[in-house]
């Protein structure tokens, strides 16, 4: 934890700070995990605490609080960086954080800086609106066809328009009689937009070999690799697991069939299969798009499925393919198949 860095980022927003040692009796396993400090501010004091070893946001929040009780002082959360998701429960809890990345948020001092826009405050999109973002993103060209990503998506007409006005709404489409087109160009729509979007995994189950040669053969339009698996199909990330991907009402259907084998942890069984909110998307139906043509989650959703991954080697290559997906969209927009 930079001292001289914390009291710059107050300092900046005119405020003046000061950050000391704190000495605090707690269990071997709290001194293990966190550190803390004591942080004035103006005249209020505030514990605050940063993990040594990063883990669940519930369980940070949590031991702070009771670090801070035994403190008697309010605490502050400090963070190195923090994820959108871990971000958006936070601002919903109304639980006081400061990242190095020069993000506040301190109620009862009145605290918001710019780089926390409301519109972060605002819930994610719905699956329904996620898939609908990230179809227009990746499949739709100049003109936008409903009838394409109903077969697409498999989503009702009525849903898909809700999910259109919405765009309209938010400036990325124009709305001319009925029909729909680009009001942005797609790489300035996925920057406003990422801010919206939320990780797909609902939960992951391990399945037998058997149960995975059926999902393949049987289903493979509703079953897509996923995961480490299919990054490693995208970069240079190397996974030998097999990991699959479906959505909680097709898993439903299958997971009653008699041969269906699976366990909740990977003790028998090492195939992974994850339960995402939403059906992934059928990349397939791109064509020949490259890193689209394969039997793939969507790598906009691949992406949000790594959220809460720590792991700096995957985080490296997922910049690296948010790289490629941007510089699709670039190709895109200088090919004239959306707006502005």
């Amino acid at each position: 934890m930079n001292k001289e860095k914390i009291v710059g980022i107050f300092a900046d927003i005119g405020v003046e700070a000061e950050v000391l040692d704190f000495e605090l009796s707690l269990p071997i396993s709290y001194d293990v995990r966190y550190r803390s400090f004591e942080l004035n501010l103006s005249g209020s004091v505030y514990l605050l605490i940063k993990e040594k070893r990063p883990g669940s946001i519930e369980t940070f929040v949590n031991q702070a609080r009771f670090i801070a009780d035994k403190a008697k002082l309010p605490f502050i959360l400090y963070f190195s960086k923090l994820s959108n998701s871990n971000k958006k429960l936070l601002l919903k809890a109304r639980i006081p954080f400061l990242t190095d990345e020069v993000e506040m948020f301190i109620p009862d001092m009145g605290m918001l800086l710019k780089s926390i826009s409301q519109a972060e405050i605002t819930s994610n999109f719905t699956p329904s609106q996620q898939l609908v973002f990230i179809h227009l993103l990746l499949f739709s060209g100049n003109e936008i066809e409903i009838e394409k990503i109903k077969e697409n998506i498999g989503i009702s007409e009525p849903t898909i328009y809700r999910s259109l006005r919405s765009f309209v709404e938010k400036g990325w489409l124009e709305s001319t009689h009925g029909s729909y087109i680009f009001a942005k160009k797609k790489v300035e729509i996925y920057s406003d937009g990422k801010q919206f979007l939320f990780n797909p995994l609902d939960r992951k189950i391990y399945i037998s070999d058997s149960t995975l040669e059926f999902l393949n053969s049987d289903f493979n339009h509703k079953v897509k690799k996923a995961g480490t698996k299919a990054l490693s199909e995208l970069t240079l990330i190397d996974e030998n697991k097999y990991i699959l991907a479906t959505g909680k009402k097709f898993y439903g259907k299958i997971s009653k069939l008699p041969y269906f084998q699976s366990m909740a942890k990977p003790i028998l069984y090492k195939n992974e299969l994850q339960i995402w909110k939403y059906q992934p998307i059928s990349s397939g139906n791109a064509g020949n798009d490259d890193f689209l043509s394969l039997n793939l989650v969507d790598p906009i959703s691949l992406i949000m499925s790594f959220e809460e991954d720590d792991d700096p080697r995957i985080e490296s290559e997922i910049e690296k393919l948010e790289k490629m997906i941007i510089n699709k969209f670039k190709d895109s927009d200088l090919g004239g198949s959306n707006g502005s």
